[in-house]
């Protein structure tokens, strides 16, 4: 059951819906309810936020030490895809394209990065460069293996107006 306030009543109840097994990203708690925040299929709002019961939640670990193979494939979700393959000096190359459509118009955004893997995150502006060596406006990127899924955030400097490699992906 999804609520749109913590305010337990059925004109908070949410038309959209989760199921056991889906991944949600937790926030505040408040009396016996989470708000989370997951990723739908709908492209003009990828992302939904609501309220849950709190007993439903169960804690899912990132992959402490991810292998090569863990992170290698090509990697979807709604409006982008990011392809990971090994470099011949040990490091990953990365490229994506992300597409938003508005109106009559698509804006899109591109990662093309060789980046070495250290520990369990890949964390990078879009030409490689390590973050602390990043400039202002630079898409920074960071990326987490979370069980079967990869997940992305970008600092919304990767692409045109609202175009994102931000989401929850998986491999194809």
């Amino acid at each position: 059951m999804l609520f749109r306030s913590p305010d337990d009543q059925l004109a908070c109840r949410a038309k959209s819906y989760l199921v056991p097994g889906n991944l949600v990203f937790p926030g505040k708690a408040k009396g016996d309810l989470t708000c989370v925040s997951y990723q739908t299929t709908n492209w003009s709002n990828p992302w939904a936020v609501g309220w849950v019961p709190s007993a439903t939640l169960a804690k899912v670990d990132t992959a402490s030490r991810p292998t090569a193979a863990d992170w290698l494939g090509k990697w979807k979700t709604t409006g982008a895809e990011i392809t990971i393959t090994r470099a011949r000096d040990g490091r990953f190359v990365i490229k994506g394209l992300a597409t938003l459509k508005v109106a009559r118009d698509v804006r899109t955004g591109v990662l093309d990065a060789e980046v070495r893997p250290e520990g369990a995150m890949l964390a990078f502006a879009d030409d490689g460069r390590p973050l602390a060596e990043a400039g202002e406006g630079d898409c920074l990127v960071r990326m987490r293996r979370l069980e079967q899924s990869l997940v992305v955030e970008d600092n919304g400097q990767c692409g045109g107006l609202g175009v994102s490699f931000t989401g929850l992906y998986r491999r194809n």
